[in-house]
């Protein structure tokens, strides 16, 4: 188990079965983006060319909106406004970025350090927002990320520097014959391609971290970023995985060429229907939970459908 000792029980798990410390890594197949990328080039060439001057820049957000409703994605387009669960997920991962550079303060300190620096080098619209807190309601949002930031630490093995431990990983890809750029940040990678006897050894573990509710869109997001990080590096990462906080629990998948498939094949239908939506066609509606908090004018049917059946308990999404 080399050399960590005086693990907590989860930590143990999570060093073992999550991280699989000490473990065999497979060997990278350079064909596979290659053919991933020839394949996205091929099937959006024709809405390529529906794309105008400069280039159009979508995150997982936009993916997994779009996907969701159309309608909606479009109406909440530039509609964006802190909460304190959002506030919350920026510093528990802030103050994830402090424990890889090798923080060791307690969650608390982590809490106002992370708060601190969102305050004073971060997005200045949460700036604002958090300068407009009363001091009691700063210090119930600390409370609230120091849960999320507890359930890091109590579950995670601590983070060894030969480990590579970075936060905030940059992932991106340029798609679409240049007209689209698909960029995120992975909450936390861990390790790196490293050549072997072999070949080159797939040793990149992508986790995002989640302080919130599982969601469907969860898994689809570190297949997308594993897919990014494929099509940027030419060499996919060896296990992809959400990690919840809040019970310690977790979605992992080892990166095969069939997942990096199913993720190309939802990037393509999300951007073509992105594109669709600017260039050629009304958007279409529907069902889901982001009825709940959707701008669209009550009359929407979709909205309607979704009341009803919220009501009588089936959710289950349908087009309208």
């Amino acid at each position: 188990m080399t050399d960590l000792i005086a693990l907590l029980p989860l930590q143990q798990a999570v060093a073992d079965d999550l991280l699989d410390v000490g473990g065999e890594r497979p060997i990278a197949d350079l064909a596979w983006a290659q053919e991933l990328s020839a394949w996205i080039e091929e099937d959006l060439a024709d809405h390529a060319s529906l794309v105008g001057p400069g280039q159009h820049r979508w995150g997982k957000g936009a993916i997994a909106s779009i996907l969701g409703c159309e309608a909606h994605h479009l109406a909440s387009v530039g509609d964006f406004s802190w909460t304190s669960a959002i506030a919350k997920g920026t510093i528990v991962h802030q103050a994830i970025a402090l424990v890889a550079a090798g923080s060791e303060a307690a969650p608390r300190d982590l809490a106002y350090a992370a708060l601190d620096q969102a305050a004073s080098a971060g997005n200045s619209s949460l700036r604002t927002w958090l300068d407009a807190l009363a001091d009691q309601e700063k210090v119930a949002l600390v409370g609230e990320c120091v849960v999320g930031i507890d359930g890091f630490l109590s579950a995670f093995p601590p983070l060894q520097a030969q480990w590579r431990p970075v936060a905030e990983w940059p992932v991106s890809a340029t798609i679409a014959a240049g007209k689209v750029r698909i960029a995120g940040r992975v909450d936390l990678s861990l390790g790196a391609p490293r050549p072997g006897p072999e070949g080159i050894e797939r040793r990149r573990l992508i986790v995002e971290v989640k302080s919130g509710a599982p969601r469907p869109e969860h898994r689809a997001d570190h297949l997308l970023y594993s897919l990014l990080d494929t099509l940027r590096s030419k060499i996919p990462p060896w296990r992809a995985a959400t990690f919840y906080t809040q019970d310690g629990t977790w979605v992992a998948d080892d990166i095969t060429e069939e997942l990096l498939v199913v993720a190309a094949g939802r990037l393509i239908d999300a951007v073509k229907r992105l594109i669709e939506v600017v260039y050629s066609r009304v958007p279409a509606r529907r069902v889901g939970w982001r009825c709940q908090f959707c701008s669209i004018e009550p009359t929407c049917p979709a909205r309607l459908h979704s009341i009803d059946k919220g009501r009588s308990g089936d959710d289950r999404p349908r087009s309208v």
